[in-house]
């Protein structure tokens, strides 16, 4: 009876265990390194807002910080307070 070879070559590096353990993690840096650089040249957008307040008898620009939920759900009243008011003439 013949001695079976030694696989040798991709064979060889198939068989073994650490390889694919190499491999995902040689993976997942890639996926980090491209996560990261996309993170780092995208603008976020921005969280804060700003709202200005003129008060009416001194003219005073007043600026206000306000979250973003906060400055939609400040648009949506305004534009509600604008439809009831246009309603009523």
């Amino acid at each position: 009876m013949p001695i079976p070879r030694q696989p040798r070559g991709v064979r060889w590096i198939a068989t073994q265990t650490a390889t694919y353990d190499i491999l995902m993690a040689l993976f997942a840096s890639v996926v980090g390194l491209s996560s990261a650089w996309n993170h780092a040249t995208v603008q976020p957008a921005p969280l804060i807002s700003r709202r200005e307040i003129v008060s009416a008898p001194t003219s005073t620009i007043q600026v206000e910080r306000i979250s973003i939920s906060e400055a939609h759900q400040a648009a949506i009243t305004d534009a509600i307070r604008e439809g009831r008011r246009t309603a009523n003439k």
